[in-house]
């Protein structure tokens, strides 16, 4: 088996990065099978060439040769401007860096095993093979410039356990590159992300069901972040014992007014919204205990296990009858990578709100990786961290504490206060502020190439564009006088529609909202 290789956006095919390590000599494309690299046990991470498509933000993930050797090069100190997170978090202990150091680097030795050996030998030969062959269709060249994205359900030649397996396969590395992202992991050479744009309407589309539940509760995150801030942070127990003294004050005495039915009332209505502080302040612990639960049988490699295995390992896993659906367990954690972890502070639990496979690929697609406010990426920074740390041991009330008392500092700033408010609504209304980090070139270097730009096309001025299809749209207004065409003809409203796409099409390519493509398919 030998096939061309490419970043499942349509760009031109690209040689997978050699590897010398472990797994053996480089293999090339030509060379690319799936007996040879199980000979060798190659590094999966190195074939699977689609990968590239998702991974939002750390390249080396999918091209070192060895990841303990990339993530044994991190440095976790206050040195790298980007780490200011993690100075906040730790506070006095001195061995924090450490502490994340020695969690991150026994994941990576077992993720290194599991893609080099584990792979091609604890699953067996069949499995293997079927999932190695599912990821190789989807790198291969293809057409259209718009991700190729799993359906979720199981492909031709794959079993929904294999399929799921292939989903997990993701997840663990979208984990890693988190952790590179994360504590800056240094890049080398030009090897830099490939930028994908935010698509607003298919990520609209995506927000549907549990997800869209979810999001809804996210279309002011900068509120609430404040909100639970406020339920951490102030001294809600006192406000419901002052409320408890009220009523019971009321209760004790035998005469009955006016104001002594305004201050039952009052009371009760105190504690009603205590209470409801409390219950958000509740699910919040409880959405980043589940995440951190969900890193951990990803980072074990027990997420890997049979579901009857696992279940006996850890009980508690298990539902009423003993049985273990495993997207509830990790559904923290698969909101926390496709959308954000910010998605952690909901009133909602993540685990009773799962999402499909497809739903993850789509909305992680949509999102893109460029464009994001830079406000909100730094509060995610300091969300991973403090999930590590949760992860690691840390209580998680105080770490969430903590993070919300660095929140408190960061809000007085005025960074996000003074942010418009389509960075506010951003999750609702997802678009590319100037703001953002990944808009911006490094000083002295070109900017990523788009895969547009990948494609031999260059990204069209806006202007340019709406003079062309102002142009285009004059002569189909032409062409529907000179043919006739009715409206009200099934025919040729079928030809319309067809006509509809195209230019739908070629409005997405240019990745622009120019005013005459509006004017089209509104027509």
């Amino acid at each position: 088996m030998s096939e061309s290789i490419t970043s499942g956006f349509g760009g031109p095919a690209r040689q997978p990065s050699p590897s010398a390590g472990p797994s053996g000599p480089a293999q090339t494309q030509d060379t690319l099978t799936f007996e040879g690299c199980r000979e060798q046990k190659q590094d999966i991470r190195l074939l699977f060439m689609w990968l590239r498509t998702l991974p939002r933000w750390t390249p080396e993930i999918l091209t070192a040769p060895s990841l303990p050797a990339l993530f044994g090069n991190m440095t976790f100190s206050s040195d790298n401007a980007r780490d200011k997170g993690l100075v906040a978090l730790r506070g006095q202990d001195v061995d924090a860096p450490q502490k994340y150091r020695s969690i991150i680097m026994r994941y990576m030795d077992k993720l290194q095993h599991w893609g080099c050996h584990a792979f091609y030998h604890d699953l067996g030969f069949t499995t293997s093979q079927n999932i190695w062959m599912f990821f190789m269709k989807l790198s291969t060249s293809g057409t259209s410039t718009s991700a190729v994205v799993p359906s979720g359900r199981p492909s031709k030649g794959m079993n929904p356990k294999q399929s799921s397996m292939a989903y997990l396969l993701v997840l663990n590395y979208h984990i890693a590159d988190k952790m590179g992202w994360v504590f800056s992991l240094e890049t080398h050479g030009n090897l830099r992300c490939e930028q994908h744009l935010v698509n607003s309407q298919r990520y609209k589309h995506a927000c549907s069901g549990n997800l869209g539940k979810i999001v809804t509760t996210l279309k002011d995150w900068v509120s609430l972040l404040d909100t639970v801030h406020d339920a951490f942070l102030k001294a809600t127990e006192d406000s419901s014992d002052d409320a408890r003294t009220i009523l019971q004050q009321k209760w004790e005495s035998a005469d009955w007014d006016d104001a002594a039915a305004e201050a039952v009332l009052g009371g009760l209505l105190k504690k009603g919204r205590v209470r409801k502080g409390l219950a958000h302040r509740a699910m919040v612990v409880q959405n980043f205990e589940d995440a951190a639960v969900a890193l951990h049988l990803f980072m074990s490699g027990d997420v890997f296990l049979p579901s009857e295995v696992l279940v006996a390992k850890f009980p508690r896993l298990g539902d009423a009858s003993g049985g273990l659906q495993l997207s509830k367990p990790i559904s923290g954690m698969v909101f926390s990578l496709c959308l954000s972890p910010v998605a952690l502070f909901s009133h909602k639990s993540l685990c009773s709100n799962q999402i499909t496979e497809e739903k993850y690929y789509e909305v992680l697609t949509a999102l893109g990786n460029t464009g994001q406010p830079e406000a909100l990426e730094r509060v995610e920074q300091t969300i991973w961290l403090t999930l590590m740390l949760i992860a690691r041991g840390a209580d998680a009330e105080a770490c969430i504490a903590e993070l919300l008392g660095w929140w408190g500092g960061f809000r007085e700033t005025g960074v996000v206060i003074g942010l418009d408010s389509g960075v506010r609504t951003w999750f609702e209304e997802p678009e590319l502020p100037s703001t953002s980090r990944v808009q911006e070139a490094r000083e002295g270097e070109d900017p990523a190439p788009t895969d547009a730009q990948r494609d031999g096309t260059q990204m069209a001025d806006p202007a340019d564009v709406d003079v062309k299809f102002e142009e285009v749209y004059t002569l189909v207004q032409d062409a529907c006088r000179v043919l006739h065409i009715d409206p009200d003809n099934v025919e040729h409203r079928a030809a319309i529609a067809k006509m509809h796409d195209a230019f739908k099409q070629a409005r997405m390519t240019q990745c622009s909202l120019p005013k005459a493509s509006i004017m089209l398919l509104d027509h």
